[in-house]
């Protein structure tokens, strides 16, 4: 019977997320996974350095001792510090990006075996023109028909030359409540305390996460250069994601064509689509190599890109909400039986019909993964 192993970890650093691509293999092949950018930003720059894992485990596996320089094709070169097990970067007055100068990595392991990727040019950067949503829908899996929601779109402006390949991340950010505001307490001490006025320190929180989604296009074959209406990531309102603001931090980079077909390959492969139903035995090679035995398998890629970037904010809306909420216990046989089984305090609520017991999550807005701190780029309408 064959085990499941993660062959592919791409800790993408300007996705700014950890994809793991789970295949089937009969072995688990312990491999290097290099990730790394270098934009037209100022630094400083990182690479992350680890190996591969099993799916069935959360061990993380940094690489620790490892020399990695910098290289550009003017003949400058800086090695990165090992800031935390894993984690290489370059210092602020060192190497800065600049378009039209190309620049590749050097690696050597502890053993003394060398890695390299090719010198890669930084193209010019498109600006991003706008970004935007339509009403649309899409199937969900916690329901028989499709929920509404926001497909995001993003326009670039017109680019210099024809030939220009596109990877964009996300960055979203939202506002949210608890299900239920925090009315009364009832203590161990059988007493039926009533907060005047309620609490509401946890009440409303901020969510900042990344998209964990890939996306890619391409002018090539257009007869303008320039990205029109292309479509990205979908919101549904079966989350909370929708119930009062959001926000997309939308990031475009300008990589090159051997880059671009590198992640189209990726994104054909983490579709939604595809990524639950391949069964063969898959790896994506990046463009780190080792000098002296070109086989070896090396995964991740150091990236080489130029950057725009652009925020949109997008207010609730009368779409109908599907994201479940707490239940409320409020008949008394059903309170004592919670109360039986849970043991003080009790949290009281009101929830439009009369007063009831849920769980403390469901008046804690910091549960779901957010915090009450709002964000210091956070704009209200």
């Amino acid at each position: 019977m064959k085990t499941k192993y993660i062959l592919l970890v791409l800790v993408i650093i300007l996705l700014g997320c950890k994809d793991e691509f789970i295949l089937k293999s009969d072995t688990y092949e312990q491999v290097m996974v290099v990730d790394g950018l270098i934009s037209n930003e100022p630094g400083p720059y990182t690479i992350y350095l680890s190996f591969t894992a099993p799916v069935n485990s959360d061990e993380h596996i940094p690489l620790e001792g490892y020399i990695i320089t910098l290289h550009d094709n003017t003949g400058q070169s800086e090695i990165l510090s090992e800031v935390k097990p894993g984690k290489y970067v370059t210092s602020e007055s060192g190497i800065q990006g600049v378009v039209g100068n190309e620049y590749s990595i050097s690696i050597i392991n502890p053993s003394g075996v060398e890695y390299k990727s090719d010198f890669q040019k930084l193209p010019e950067p498109v600006e991003i023109e706008s970004v935007y949503t339509e009403i649309d829908s899409t199937i969900s899996r916690n329901y028989a028909f499709k929920i509404p929601g926001y497909q995001f779109y993003v326009d670039s402006k017109l680019a210099q030359t024809q030939e220009n390949y596109f990877l964009w991340s996300m960055t979203e950010s939202y506002e949210y409540d608890s299900d239920y505001e925090f009315y009364a307490l009832e203590s161990n001490m059988g007493l039926f305390m009533y907060n005047k006025p309620k609490i509401t320190r946890l009440r409303t929180c901020w969510k900042t996460q990344k998209v964990n989604y890939i996306f890619t296009g391409t002018t090539t074959n257009l007869s303008t250069p320039q990205i029109r209406h292309q479509p990205l990531h979908f919101v549904s309102t079966d989350t909370k994601k929708l119930s009062k603001r959001y926000s997309l931090l939308m990031t475009q980079y300008i990589i090159g064509e051997e880059e671009y077909k590198y992640w189209k390959e990726l994104e054909n492969i983490l579709s939604e689509e595809n990524a639950f139903s391949t069964s063969q035995p898959y790896s994506i090679t990046g463009n780190i190599k080792n000098i002296n035995n070109p086989k070896e398998k090396v995964y991740g890629y150091f990236t080489v890109a130029s950057v725009s970037q652009k925020r949109i904010y997008v207010d609730y809306s009368d779409l109908d909400m599907y994201y479940i909420k707490c239940t409320v216990v409020s008949d008394i046989k059903d309170i004592n039986n919670y109360k039986k089984i849970l043991g003080p305090p009790y949290y009281w609520v009101d929830d439009g019909s009369g007063l009831g017991i849920v769980a403390f999550d469901c008046i804690d807005c910091t549960s779901e993964g957010g915090t009450t701190f709002r964000p210091i780029f956070w704009v209200d309408e």
